[in-house]
């Protein structure tokens, strides 16, 4: 005699991304890291030494984040 066999049906699942917690993370995560960055090494960095570092860790959250298309201009 053969045993009975189990089948488990999954329901579909459905997830959706909170977009704009996840934007508002990365940009204050890159905001404090950008800062703490650029005032590592010098006490009173210059203006656009910060913003340079705040950026760049801003994009450093997205590529982290999202995958970007190479051949998409600027």
């Amino acid at each position: 005699m053969r045993p009975k066999t189990r089948f488990t049906y999954r329901k579909e699942l459905n997830m959706k991304v909170k977009m704009y917690k996840l934007i508002q993370d990365i940009v204050d995560s890159g905001i404090e890291s950008g800062y703490q960055y650029a005032c590592k090494h010098t006490e009173n960095p210059h203006p656009d030494t910060i913003k340079h570092c705040i950026e760049q860790h801003i994009m450093q959250g997205f590529d982290e984040a999202f995958e970007f298309d190479i051949n998409e201009e600027f």
